[in-house]
């Protein structure tokens, strides 16, 4: 059970982090990186990892790792200031 809570907030936030990634490499016009942050994100659809959590305890985790994501991506970005 904690494996399933560690993978789903992991998987949540890198999922976000990439959509995040992504916007922005599409805003700034950086094509390649754009490309490639898409494929990550094509990557964890194929694998399933939105759509593989099913365990209403494991929920929690991914939810949170979503909002993770979408913070350590945006500091990064805002630190970066790319």
């Amino acid at each position: 059970m904690i494996i399933d809570c560690v993978l789903a907030f992991f998987g949540g936030a890198l999922y976000e982090a990439s959509c995040v990634a992504w916007v922005h490499y599409s805003e700034t016009g950086d094509a390649f990186r754009a490309a490639l942050v898409s494929m990550l994100v094509a990557a964890c659809t194929v694998v399933g990892v939105v759509e593989s959590i099913r365990n209403i305890i494991a929920a929690p985790f991914f939810i949170f790792g979503y909002g993770i994501g979408t913070y350590i991506a945006v500091s990064f970005k805002n630190r970066k200031k790319i």
